[in-house]
């Protein structure tokens, strides 16, 4: 040895390992791998249905979802396609997406996430009712001026529990037809 400390070379491009874009983005990518980390797109910042009156539609989404595409297939990584709020429609108890700005449901957006590797994810609120009619089975858990619901009394959570499973499950047929 000549007495100089020798860096790696990398393989993909031959520089000094971290000093060029590929090197840098592909070690930060394995750091965030193994930190266990999940990197989550969330689409609340392309609508605002309550204070900018820009509706969350599936040619939105499905567009927002491109566009995430793009990005991962530059190297960003992404885990998650977070639906933020208002995809459900107002008296479906978190079961039933906006016919209108939803004309076919979720399932084309679902597919396309789970083809590409990006799991979907959607957002509910669990102790207030914005923009969305208490199901029956929660009545009971409302307050008094029917504006909030509780985790801990009455039918809310085990409805939303099964809420959940029923869009797990949902989620998991539509990857069944995209395998």
């Amino acid at each position: 040895m000549d007495g100089f400390a020798r860096s790696p070379v990398c393989s993909a491009c031959g520089c000094l390992r971290n000093t060029c874009t590929y090197c840098s983005r592909a070690n930060r990518a394995a750091s965030t791998r193994a930190s266990g980390t999940h990197l989550v797109y969330n689409n609340w910042s392309s609508y605002d249905e309550l204070s900018d009156n820009i509706p969350l539609t599936e040619a939105l989404a499905m567009r927002e979802l491109d566009e995430l595409l793009r990005l991962k297939n530059a190297g960003v990584r992404f885990d998650y396609y977070m639906m933020d709020a208002f995809w459900f429609a107002p008296g479906g108890g978190y079961r039933t997406w906006r016919t209108p700005n939803w004309p076919n449901g979720p399932d084309a957006w679902i597919k396309k996430c789970q083809a590409n590797g990006v799991k979907p994810g959607l957002w509910f609120s669990t102790n207030t009712l914005v923009k969305i009619q208490a199901a029956p089975a929660w009545k009971d858990s409302l307050n008094k001026d029917g504006s909030a619901m509780s985790l801990s009394e009455g039918g809310f959570l085990p409805d939303f529990m099964n809420v959940l499973q029923y869009w797990y499950d949902h989620a998991s047929v539509c990857s069944s037809l995209t395998s």
